[in-house]
């Protein structure tokens, strides 16, 4: 198995404990053309020898050899896979046993060299304290073909989130071709700090189109060690912790932030997906000329307008960049606070009379406890509907 069509890319660190449930639902695959690539970013727990003993002929493990920033890890992830098209999973994830069998039917009846499907969510137990963990199903069914340079803009515009463009990460299927079209002149292809929207940015950029299904594939899964459920939680203790994922990552030497976009005034990265989506675009931009244009007070508008969980860290990171780029805050404020009333108005008129919420089930109560037992009862709930 030379060239398989599909390469699973898992990158890991220290997170055994996880991982070997996220391997259990890659390993159940109805489909056998695939390879699964574990990155093992010089973990001293037992990844190595649990990956060893499973001897499987679909997992590849490699080793960094030394501790990699979380981007230089999943570089090195990305050279030893051999796939034509790539996907990477984060090791607290899981894919349903008929993921590759969709993509593979997707592939064959439509022309497009990138996919991107929704995803359902799964919370580990204890992720966050007295939290018992949760499960939830989205009951989307339909695909449709879209326009990257379209929902690309969407998405700087705040109107859409970036897990609606063709990425890498998370149920996103990338061919071969469209990667090595946005590498760098030495050959790397992640350019950014965060290197999962990085990769959506990247590849809306250099395609035309891709195929997005509405029906999901995977559950992605928020566990202790996710740095994003760490990044932008509302715990306190947790979110100053020096051994949380999100402050571990911030002391790697990793790729550095773009200038145009400054550090939060602790030296944090700033607490917002939006500022990640335009510093990714950014750093793109000297790979792969930007075929649209948005300027720096649009950006602004659109922070503001889609600031979330943290609003006055936000507003406080939005005067600096403000002030750095010569704009009126104020204004943009303003203009944003519009913004979110109409989108609120117009979302509420939307959904009248449509029934399309997530199911939720308390995960605890069903006896979910890893990602893998999520994935089976996934496919259990999905089946009735």
């Amino acid at each position: 198995m030379d060239s398989p069509l599909f390469s699973i890319v898992v990158p890991t660190r220290e997170r055994f404990s996880v991982l070997r449930h996220t391997l259990a639902t890659l390993l159940e695959q109805d489909y056998s053309d695939y390879e699964i690539v574990v990155s093992d970013n010089n973990s001293t727990d037992e990844t190595k020898e649990y990956v060893t003993n499973l001897a499987s002929d679909k997992i590849r493990y490699f080793n960094t050899e030394q501790r990699l920033s979380m981007s230089h890890n999943w570089e090195f992830a990305l050279s030893k896979a051999r796939g034509q098209w790539i996907t990477f999973i984060g090791d607290d994830d899981g894919l349903i046993p008929t993921a590759l069998s969709h993509v593979a039917g997707w592939i064959k009846s439509h022309d497009v060299l990138a996919i991107r499907t929704a995803r359902s969510h799964f919370t580990w137990p204890n992720v966050r304290s007295g939290i018992d963990g949760s499960l939830r199903i989205n009951p989307g069914y339909c695909v449709e073909v879209r326009d990257s340079i379209d929902w690309l803009e969407r998405c700087c515009a705040g109107n859409c989130e970036y897990d609606c463009l063709p990425g890498l990460y998370q149920s996103g299927f990338i061919h071969r071709s469209l990667i090595d079209k946005a590498r760098k002149a030495d050959g790397t292809f992640f350019q950014s700090a965060i290197p999962d929207l990085y990769s959506a940015v990247a590849i809306s950029l250099v395609s035309d189109r891709y195929l997005y299904s509405h029906s999901p594939i995977s559950i992605a899964g928020s566990s202790s060690f996710s740095t994003g459920a760490s990044q932008f939680s509302t715990n306190k203790v947790e979110a100053t912790s020096m051994n949380s994922p999100s402050n571990q990552f911030l002391s790697e030497a990793n790729i550095p932030f773009h200038p145009d976009f400054p550090m939060s005034r602790d030296g944090s990265y700033p607490p917002s997906t939006q500022v990640m989506v335009f510093e990714c675009l950014a750093q793109a931009a000297a790979i792969v000329p930007s075929r649209f244009q948005f300027t720096k007070k649009q950006m602004l508008e659109a922070i503001l307008y889609v600031s979330g969980y943290k609003k006055s860290e936000i507003r406080e990171w939005s005067k600096d960049f403000a002030e750095f780029h010569g704009l009126n805050y104020t204004q943009a404020f303003v203009r944003g606070r519009f913004r979110k009333f109409l989108s609120r108005v117009s979302s509420a008129l939307q959904k009248k009379g449509k029934n399309t919420k997530n199911i939720r089930v308390n995960a605890a109560r069903e006896n979910i406890l890893d990602i893998n037992e999520a994935v089976k009862f996934h496919e259990k709930i999905r089946s009735d509907l």
